[in-house]
């Protein structure tokens, strides 16, 4: 009887276990370490056979150049095989025979073997592609008009305006109430009031004529869109906040600390400018987690603000008029271009018409020659 009896204690053991055709057989890993040593030796000898027989002057053994016949055999069938195959029907495109394709692939003798070819048929005869391209580019175009009329109107506008507005009219800026002169958020002199236990009051350059923080300047970020990429900053804050927009009262804002020259207006940014500036407020969003803490706490979220002086407004309005003045530019290329495919497409289709036309009055008439004779 096969047992694992007076084996326990031995490191290299291999135990008997149900099914197995003998107690101590060899592991999976030996097994494919012998096969694989056989199929190396097996080759070797394959490439060594026949050389070594040749210096000895003995026939080589059969089995070894009945390999090497078979060997040469399949190399020369695949060689041939991959010759007869056509490069768009090797694997993995299912074969299909030449007898099917051999109608549609033969080159036509006369008008009449063109209108009964099927696909000269559908290449000539059928309209439909033309069509769906003609009407594809037309539905572009007309959602092209309303943002087209949108920009020429507002244009248009700003051009009237220009001409109404006198050069030195200019926006009195209203002073609201203390109460809506908050905390920045950003300087710790200005997070806290001024009347806050245990701090030191602000010092008087900080504070507004009615005793409220003073605004600091917008920060610089880059030369071009200053004011919208700020912005963008602003709102990657989540929740993201409410940014408000609202005239500075006179006093209220930091100086912005540069000596450029004071911008000359024009009747365009009298529109959209105030000379004692523009507030930019970012408003916390009302569901922000941290309003669960005291209003003393650093982390209880604050409305940021930041003032937008004559100089940054100007270049803000720049820059908002020249990327107008590049979607209308970009808008009216982009329409040239559908127009210019349209007609290309409709001079397609007339070309194909008369030629279509052509063959069919030519087919005609060598049936009624054929009919005569």
């Amino acid at each position: 009887m096969l047992t694992n009896s007076g084996n326990k204690l031995i490191m290299s053991s291999r135990w008997m276990r149900k099914g197995k055709m003998y107690a101590w057989g060899p592991t999976y890993e030996d097994v494919k370490a012998d096969q694989r040593l056989r199929e190396r030796l097996t080759i070797c000898l394959e490439q060594l056979m026949p050389e070594s027989a040749a210096d000895l002057g003995v026939p080589a053994p059969q089995n070894i150049v009945e390999l090497e016949a078979k060997r040469k055999s399949r190399k020369r069938k695949r060689a041939e095989e991959k010759e007869m195959v056509l490069p768009h029907l090797k694997s993995p495109s299912p074969p299909i025979s030449t007898a099917e394709l051999a109608p549609m692939l033969a080159i036509p003798q006369t008008y009449l073997d063109i209108m009964l070819s099927p696909s000269m048929r559908h290449s000539l005869g059928n309209d439909s592609m033309e069509m769906g391209l003609q009407r594809t580019a037309g539905e572009l175009l007309d959602g092209e008009n309303g943002l087209m009329q949108s920009l020429g109107r507002l244009r248009e506008v700003l051009r009237v305006r220009a001409r109404d507005v006198p050069p030195s009219q200019e926006i009195e800026a209203p002073v609201p109430n203390g109460k809506n002169l908050e905390p920045n958020g950003h300087a710790e002199e200005e997070l806290m009031k001024v009347d806050t236990p245990g701090r030191s009051p602000a010092p008087p350059a900080l504070l507004a004529p009615d005793g409220g923080p003073r605004i600091p300047p917008l920060p610089h970020i880059s030369d071009t869109d200053n004011l919208w990429r700020v912005t963008q900053e602003l709102l990657q804050a989540q929740p993201q906040p409410t940014i408000v927009f609202s005239v500075t009262p006179s006093g209220a804002a930091l100086p912005s600390g540069t000596n450029d020259p004071e911008p000359t207006l024009t009747p365009i940014h009298h529109l959209f400018t105030c000379r004692n500036g523009i507030t930019v407020n970012a408003i916390p969003h009302p569901s922000h987690p941290c309003y669960a803490y005291p209003p003393s706490h650093q982390a209880y979220p604050q409305p940021v603000k930041y003032n937008l002086d004559l100089a940054n407004q100007c270049r803000a309005v720049d820059d908002a008029l020249e990327r107008i003045a590049e979607l209308l530019a970009d808008c009216n290329e982009y329409k040239e271009r559908l127009e210019e495919a349209r007609d290309r497409v409709a001079d397609v289709a007339r070309a194909r018409k008369k030629v279509w036309a052509v063959v069919k009055e030519r087919a005609g008439q060598e049936l009624d020659r054929a009919e005569s004779k």
